[in-house]
């Protein structure tokens, strides 16, 4: 199957983005690129005589040239298979915030509990906590502990925040 290249809208003559999920100049044919957005989508940096640079995520610029503006401004582009470098047409869709959402739970690349980055708390702890609670030890008791907010230990405990435990 051949490359298919499109003008980027709003950069026509500028730029031009592959069904492949890669741009280019299309006076010179040269090759934009391409760099991770905090170690997750790749991203590009587009720039004119008349504009300042802006830096633009690659996977919006397949689906606005080959599939148009999102429908509403709460929809987002959604890649299919869950990885985030997969700029490839096929793999991409406009979906809105929730679906998105589901699509990453399916796929197991939704961040929860000790994957997410800044977690304070583990699987572990989140059940002992959740024992000791059963146990009548006081919220602020539990916090100290750990060094968290009362209402992080509450949410844990109520399930709020840490039900896939």
């Amino acid at each position: 199957m051949k490359e298919r290249w499109k003008a980027v809208p709003g950069w026509e003559g500028l730029y031009e983005v592959s069904d492949l999920g890669r741009v280019r100049n299309p006076r010179t044919g040269h090759i934009k690129a391409q760099h991770r957005h905090g170690n997750k989508y790749l991203q590009t940096w587009l720039c004119s005589p008349k504009r300042n640079a802006v830096c633009v995520l690659v996977h919006r610029l397949v689906l606005a040239a080959f599939k148009g503006s999102p429908p509403t401004d709460k929809h987002e582009g959604a890649h299919r298979n869950g990885k985030a470098a997969d700029n490839r047409l096929g793999n991409l869709r406009w979906a809105l915030h929730a679906s998105n959402e589901q699509d990453k739970i399916r796929h197991g690349t939704r961040l929860r509990g000790a994957r997410v980055g800044n977690s304070v708390l583990k699987t572990q702890s989140i059940r002992y906590i959740r024992k000791m609670r059963a146990r009548n030890v006081p919220l602020k008791a539990l916090a100290t502990r750990y060094g968290v907010h009362i209402s992080t230990i509450s949410a844990a405990c109520c399930g709020v925040s840490w039900n896939h435990v």
